[in-house]
């Protein structure tokens, strides 16, 4: 009695239109079984439950034949087959017929705002502090669905309130430049300033201060952009509500004459 020796060889390099392709034999030596054997070939735990053809082809041809199909179960594919040659499962190339589309979806990013067009503050009688009253306030709705979120700026061309005589209200100059503070003026003097709300949905209590009046943290509007405000999230759908308070003081000491100061405002967000 002649012994041999079944060898099985994976061959998926061979074979680059499979998921993964064996040869079971002898070269050159072509083999039956009398009874089935079980054949199982490891693809992947990541195609479990997905139906798979099975298909071989005999030593020097060039030709498949159907062998069936498999359901991959733990990873495996399992079939019973009655001679030696080379199996190959199917699932992602030409030999099957079968192929995976990867489909993909770029989403843009947009950004919107709408801000109070206009404010009148309440008004000062020869010295003292404007009231801080929600008449003092203007909100910016700001949204955005860009995940890492959007800045909020403000900036003056005119950093003086002036009224229609050219008599003017300075801005609040801290004692840091460009760092927020708990408003103090001189006796002497008049300023105007603007702080962000802590009811804001994304004020930062560290840089603005958590009390809603002139104990809180204060700074002038310059004439270059001064980001008041970083989100690093997409906002809710309805966005997020950022309340800007202005504020200004008559010094006791300061003669400022009558009439209506004005100065604009421009405010921008930008995604980051």
């Amino acid at each position: 009695m002649s012994k041999f020796t079944i060898a099985l060889q994976d061959v998926r390099t061979e074979i680059t239109d499979s998921l993964k392709a064996i040869k079971i034999g002898v070269p050159n030596t072509q083999i039956s079984f009398s009874q089935p054997i079980t054949v199982e070939i490891n693809i992947g735990t990541q195609h479990n439950n997905k139906i798979m053809n099975i298909q071989y082809q005999n030593d020097n041809e060039s030709t498949w034949h159907d062998q069936g199909t498999c359901t991959i179960t733990n990873g495996l594919c399992t079939f019973q087959t009655t001679h030696a040659t080379t199996y190959t499962v199917n699932g992602d190339g030409s030999i099957s017929g079968e192929t995976i589309i990867n489909n993909s979806l770029p989403i843009n990013s947009t950004i919107s705002m709408n801000c109070t067009d206009s404010i009148t503050m309440n008004p000062i009688t020869g010295t003292g502090q404007s009231n801080l009253t929600n008449t003092n306030e203007a909100t910016c709705n700001v949204k955005t669905n860009n995940s890492q979120g959007y800045k909020l700026e403000w900036l003056t061309a005119s950093t003086n309130m002036t009224n229609a005589t050219n008599d003017q209200i300075n801005p609040y100059i801290p004692n840091t430049p460009n760092t927020p503070e708990a408003w103090n003026q001189l006796a002497t003097n008049s300023a105007w300033g603007a702080r962000i709300k802590s009811t804001s949905t994304d004020t930062d209590n560290t840089k603005w201060g958590t009390t809603d009046d002139y104990t809180g943290n204060w700074l002038n509007i310059a004439n270059i952009p001064y980001q008041i405000i970083q989100r690093n999230t997409e906002t809710a759908q309805t966005g997020s509500d950022e309340i800007i308070q202005f504020g200004a003081e008559i010094g006791s000491n300061k003669f400022q004459p009558t009439g209506t100061y004005t100065t604009s405002v421009t405010m921008t967000a930008t995604t980051l």
